[in-house]
């Protein structure tokens, strides 16, 4: 049998062969989904997730679509379109904020696997949609409310149509296609504001190797393309200007020279990008060389243009930066795996020396991870040793997580057969993932303020009650307390009016110092959570 045959035989679901992998799978897409459903085990982080979603249900509550702010807004607002969409129908909670990223990730694996199946092979579109779906950087913002998911989704649809062109005898077609990429382009600017000029710049090596410029209709279509699809922001721009003045304009460009030379030291992404890089795509990042390697092989110029120069760009102006944000390497990760998808082929193919040690490598980081969750649980279960803080059928379930772990670690190291080492890394990234939903589902990861959000789960039963936020309040506190409040007023100690009858207030403890100092006002302690107290406040 054909080596490539062995290779990707465990695609067609053979379920009498390989009924094993189809569970695999199966349970894998449903993890992913359901995961999402234990809101009682999620809580927002407060910067980025509690900002996009507060800004969100502002657009819900001013019916203001474009200008919902106070004040000149850094930037376009349809950072929080979906978003907001999404709380209108689901409600406030977390599932509804993070439930357009999930949707959209799994659009963004579909047509990614639609792209690479196009440029290089089906086999190769396949392993790099499962590479990329266990990384944990791309698993984290596919159940994160962001918009860097929509992101990354305009942007490879717009490579894929762009790959699409002279595929189609018709030259109407290629026209539409050239259009609709054009339009997807700039209408992420709309999305993710000037942070569209990043793969504007990785792509115009493929942009113009593609449009081949000598192409005058194909040049008008593009460029319709963009201006069409920048229409929502000049509209947002023009209303903002209507509505700040000057600043309405000029504010989204004082962010992107913050972002870009102001915010942090100088070169102080030079050694934060690639570090992550390879931190968050482990173990099957070790891999990457070799599909280097073999990218080069490939005849398709479009192929290196894209998975080889394009990462390579956009690596190195993120380098240039004086910025330290993880989520802008989610438009590198995908074109990372599919350099991690061959990098796979080309170890398990070729049998030399370095290949060898690159497998060892792997098997010895996936068997070390095993170990981990075997002895963290293990020693949490038996010995009391409380390292995470889990009930016993949790840790039971991660001890079985890293008893596989070890199982398909030695199965590469035992086995000698290509098909069956190659299967055994297909099963430990079916495994990532499902450690990763199960992390997810019990609150482990995605959850970082969940103390914060029982304590006020638990206080604002009674929604008759009029509840308030003092005004000193600041920052994280403020975006947890704004979301989960759902109604409350903004409240003012010095501006106390007889006429605002019982308040619950939450405040800060030293404001309580000042209470005790006016006469014609009392509390009642209701509950605390760290420095921030619960208050019923009335008249004396």
């Amino acid at each position: 049998m054909d080596k490539e045959e062995i290779f990707f035989d465990f695609f067609r679901l053979k379920l009498i062969k390989n009924n094993h992998l189809f569970i695999f799978c199966l349970l894998t897409i449903i993890s992913t989904l359901l995961c999402l459903f234990f809101v009682s085990n999620h809580s927002l982080i407060a910067h980025d997730e509690l900002i996009y979603a507060n800004r969100a249900n502002l657009i819900i509550k001013s019916r203001d679509w474009f200008t919902p702010f106070s004040e000149p807004h850094h930037k376009f607002v349809g950072s929080y379109w979906l978003t907001a969409l999404s709380l209108m129908i689901f409600g406030r909670n977390e599932f509804a904020a993070r439930l357009p990223s999930y949707i959209l990730s799994l659009g963004t694996l579909y047509i990614f696997y639609c792209l690479n199946k196009e440029l290089i092979n089906k086999k190769v579109a396949k392993l790099s949609a499962l590479i990329l779906s266990a990384s944990f950087l791309w698993f984290n913002f596919s159940h994160y409310c962001s918009p860097d998911i929509l992101f990354i989704f305009l942007n490879i649809l717009s490579v894929f149509y762009l790959s699409k062109i002279n595929s189609f005898s018709n030259n109407l077609v290629n026209y539409k296609l050239i259009f609709f990429s054009g339009c997807l382009f700039s209408f992420g600017f709309f999305v993710r504001s000037y942070m569209e000029l990043l793969p504007l710049i990785c792509f115009s090596p493929y942009i113009i190797h593609k449009l081949k410029f000598s192409n005058k209709n194909y040049l008008i279509c593009f460029f319709l393309g963009l201006c069409v699809g920048f229409i929502p922001s000049l509209i947002n721009l023009i209303l903002a200007f209507i509505k700040y003045g000057d600043q309405g304009f000029l504010r989204p460009f004082s962010l992107l020279s913050q972002k870009v030379l102001e915010e942090e030291s100088p070169l102080e992404g030079f050694l934060f990008y690639p570090r992550n890089i390879f931190l968050f795509n482990l173990p099957a990042i070790v891999f990457i060389f070799n599909g280097v390697n073999s990218i080069f092989k490939l005849k398709k110029k479009d192929a290196k243009l894209l998975f080889l120069l394009c990462p390579s760009v956009a690596l190195a102006l993120l380098m240039l930066t004086a910025s330290k944000y993880t989520h802008y390497l989610l438009f590198i990760i995908p074109w990372i795996s599919t350099l991690i998808a061959l990098g796979i082929f080309e170890s398990l193919s070729l049998n030399n020396t370095f290949n060898k040690i690159v497998l060892n490598i792997y098997t010895f980081l996936c068997l070390l991870l095993g170990f981990l969750l075997f002895l963290i649980s293990l020693s949490s279960l038996f010995f009391e040793i409380q390292i995470i803080d889990l009930n016993a059928i949790s840790k039971s379930i991660i001890l079985i997580f890293g008893i596989f772990f070890i199982y398909f670690s030695f199965n590469i190291f035992m086995d000698w057969k290509i098909e069956k080492r190659f299967i055994n890394i297909v099963k430990i990234s079916f495994l990532q993932i499902l450690l990763f939903s199960f992390l997810f589902g019990i609150g482990t990861i995605g959850n970082p303020n969940n103390e914060f959000k029982k304590f006020i789960n638990t206080n604002i039963t009674d929604e008759k009650k009029v509840y308030a936020i003092e005004g000193e309040i600041k920052s994280k506190n403020r975006r947890i307390l704004s979301f989960y409040l759902k109604d409350y007023i903004n409240y003012d100690l010095n501006n106390y009016s007889n006429n605002d009858g019982v308040v619950h207030l939450f405040l800060l403890k030293h404001k309580l110092s000042k209470i005790n100092e006016t006469t014609n006002l009392k509390y009642e302690k209701i509950d605390s959570y760290k420095n921030l107290y619960l208050i019923k406040l009335y008249e004396n």
